[in-house]
């Protein structure tokens, strides 16, 4: 066997060791679902709201099978399917949840696509913590944590799976600090088809991602210096990637409301309506979980941020009950990061983000929005 295959005859087993630990923290964590697999449902919160879109999309699937449209045109209806009744990308449906319907039905579908989903965060932050650290130990608490941490268990309660898919999130860190480090065009390519999995898979994680890389550039420009000619060799071709993968998923945008040219029949993305003002916390709060219209499909997706939003002290006080754990990132993980020198690009970016998931909570102490 040669020095390649062993290397990566070596990866394969240790990623398979570190699956078979992340399976049994994705049990115990959905315990008891997977002694009772076709019984139970792990899940709760919007479960009603998510079941029904997610069914509304395989029907959508089954009747699109049944047209003698050609393959883009199947691909494109495929892509605007994420428009109603679901705000946004649908790839978990189709590429997980269907498949998984099709092969072992209701209810085993969607609670072997939590533990898959659950299993596959531990193993690319094991990947990830790899990429930093010699300790296969500390890479295996990595894992742990991105596979039980708070954000992953309140979206798994509140049926939000796309949400809790981290894989591709946590595998770009990688291919970026690769493609930094060699600033070569195949290592550029990467980057570019990994953060178009991360959009594609979801929006917001897109943007997310965007921004980590803006930070990670700017401070490796700053501390190697570069040269434009090693900096814009991998980042063209990443670059193109994006946008060639990207615009694919964009044509609901183009093809969208009356200036669709194509007369697709597409009607606005929800999406566009983010950038209105702001509803009031009421209108928000009482959006019901299976809407009926436009409308109510766009503040259902908006409800979201209340959950999902927290005033700014929740990192510095201990006594905000399950959601004490951003306290405890920060006094072991954030606040030691400013005394370690190669640690600070990670602190500015848990700081940018830190002010962005207040949302519109932007106010200390705050328990509803800014305006009360």
């Amino acid at each position: 066997m040669s020095g390649f295959a062993r290397r990566w005859a070596g990866v394969l087993l240790e990623g398979c060791l570190a699956a078979i630990v992340y399976f049994g923290v994705a049990a115990a964590l959905t315990w008891p679902m997977v002694r009772a697999m076709d019984q139970l449902v792990v899940g709760g919160g919007e479960f009603g709201g998510w079941m029904w879109r997610v069914w509304w999309h395989f029907q959508e699937v089954n009747a699109l099978m049944t047209t003698d449209l050609g393959w883009f045109d199947q691909v494109q209806q495929l892509v605007g399917f994420g428009r109603y009744p679901e705000t946004g990308n649908i790839l978990d449906v189709l590429l997980l949840s269907y498949p998984l319907d099709q092969m072992f039905g209701f209810p085993w579908h969607h609670n072997i696509k939590v533990l898959v989903i659950l299993v596959g965060n531990g193993l690319f932050a094991y990947f990830l913590a790899r990429a930093f650290t010699e300790s296969k130990w500390v890479a295996l608490a990595a894992g742990c944590l991105a596979l039980s941490n708070p954000l992953v268990i309140q979206d798994i309660n509140g049926t939000g799976l796309r949400q809790v898919l981290l894989w591709w999130l946590l595998l770009f860190p990688v291919v970026l600090r690769r493609a930094m480090r060699t600033t070569r065009i195949v290592d550029g390519i990467w980057v570019g088809v990994v953060f178009s999995l991360v959009a594609t898979f979801y929006w917001f994680y897109g943007l997310f991602a965007a921004m980590f890389g803006v930070i990670a550039i700017g401070f490796w420009v700053g501390r190697v210096r570069p040269g434009w000619r090693r900096t814009i060799r991998w980042i063209w071709p990443a670059a193109l990637v994006s946008v060639v993968a990207l615009s694919l998923f964009l044509l609901p945008y183009f093809a969208a409301g009356q200036s669709d040219q194509m007369h697709s029949g597409m009607t606005d993305l929800p999406e566009l309506s983010f950038f209105l003002s702001f509803p009031a916390y009421d209108t928000i709060a009482s959006a019901p979980l299976r809407p009926s219209n436009y409308e109510e499909n766009v503040l259902s997706s908006l409800r979201r941020v209340i959950v999902s939003a927290w005033p700014g002290d929740y990192v510095v006080n201990p006594f905000h009950g399950v959601s004490a754990f951003p306290s405890l990132v920060f006094f072991v993980g954030v606040l030691p990061g400013l005394f370690i020198r190669r640690a600070r690009m990670w602190v500015a970016t848990w700081a940018l983000f830190w002010v962005g998931t207040m949302g519109p909570f932007l106010k200390l102490g705050a328990d509803r929005d800014a305006t009360d």
